[in-house]
């Protein structure tokens, strides 16, 4: 567990290779499971220098109105990860079979993604999750980005490079069902790409994908669940995009979406076009 400089440690309160940050006192290598929290008492945590390095678990906990920041290199989580508040600005992958949360906002405070994650296992978000320029989130084959209901990815603050979802064949990007009328989940200001990946929506739920660049649906990409899916994002669909089990889809007319002949499966979709911008 990080203690940094506090209780006397004698730690430089910042690197992650000083042994005295640690409780108990040894650096925290391959296997090992970690916590970093910042919470009154140590309420400033900034923790630098990490190696890359494979976790088994990962938790990193913040307090509302407390500072906290993981910079270095390559963190790989093996079985659990539970990150509540705070940023990390280390390259992220989310093992296979590995199960894990990240929480935004409400009494964690800010929650921020700044480099690229990768998801191989289950990775649930809930709250809303700020995604720094340029980064990259990638659903790789197996894995499971589930953007629970009244949840949000968000990019649309950021400044230079475009962020980027991006879902290839075996990979899924899912809405669990709304039981309690909580309000759809959104990805805002990402470009999304789901590259023959699956977008699967529970039926009472909602996905909206905005004010993001121009994305694509293509190489054989389902949508399924019998959920809603909104696009207002200007988005080109091509190679068989299938839609099942009557998923609706809603599209913002305000932007030219490419839908080439035959390259849409509808026989079991219901599509809905608008002339006005999705609002946020």
């Amino acid at each position: 567990m990080w203690v940094g400089a506090a209780d006397g440690s004698g730690g430089d309160g910042h690197s992650w290779s000083d042994a005295r940050n640690w409780k108990p006192r040894s650096v925290p290598g391959n296997g090992d499971s970690v916590t970093i929290g910042a919470a009154p008492g140590l309420c400033t945590v900034d923790v630098d220098d990490v190696p890359s390095i494979r976790l088994r678990d990962l938790s990193v906990l913040h307090f509302a109105f407390c500072h906290l920041t993981v910079t270095g290199g390559s963190i790989t989580v093996l079985h659990l990860l539970d990150w509540q508040g705070g940023s990390i600005d280390s390259h992220l992958v989310f093992g296979p079979s590995a199960l894990g949360e990240i929480v935004g906002n409400g009494e964690t405070g800010l929650t921020e993604l700044d480099k690229d994650l990768v998801v191989r296992g289950t990775l649930d978000v809930r709250g809303s999750v700020e995604v720094g320029p340029g980064a990259q989130i990638s659903v790789a084959s197996g894995g499971d980005l589930r953007i629970n209901p009244d949840s949000d990815l968000d990019a649309s603050t950021s400044e230079g490079p475009p962020s980027v979802l991006q879902f290839g064949t075996g990979g899924i990007v899912s809405v669990p069902a709304d039981l309690e009328d909580d309000g759809p989940a959104t990805i805002s200001g990402l470009q999304v790409d789901a590259t023959g990946g699956t977008t699967s929506i529970a039926q009472s739920s909602t996905l909206r994908i905005l004010h993001g660049p121009r994305g694509s649906i293509s190489d054989a990409a389902v949508i399924e669940g019998g959920g809603t899916l909104i696009l207002g994002n200007p988005t080109d669909a091509s190679d068989n995009t299938a839609f099942q089990d009557r998923s609706r889809l809603v599209l913002n007319s305000r932007w030219h979406h490419q839908w080439p002949y035959g390259g849409l499966h509808r026989r079991r979709i219901h599509v809905v076009a608008r002339r006005s911008p999705v609002g946020p």
